[in-house]
């Protein structure tokens, strides 16, 4: 095997799209355990299902953290 092949070969077999979700991003979240436990603690509380986390990594201490839930429930999202 060459370098320039790829170790795992991924395979796409469909793809969804979904009207009824709406991506949340919260900026610039400190880096410290426990914060977005409180975060989605607290969506839980509000009886708001998050669906798909993604959380970036920042060399500043500072991290992004996205994630999706219903559309019906952006509002609420917003102020919690």
């Amino acid at each position: 095997m060459s370098k320039e092949e790829p170790v795992e070969r991924f395979v796409v077999s469909g793809i969804v799209l979904d009207e009824k979700e709406a991506k949340v991003t919260i900026k610039q979240v400190e880096d410290k355990p426990g914060i977005a436990g409180f975060i989605f603690t607290r969506l839980a509380g509000a009886n708001i299902n998050v669906d798909m986390i993604i959380q970036s990594s920042s060399e500043h201490g500072k991290n992004d953290v996205t994630f999706t839930v219903e559309k019906k429930d952006l509002e609420e999202v917003k102020e919690e």
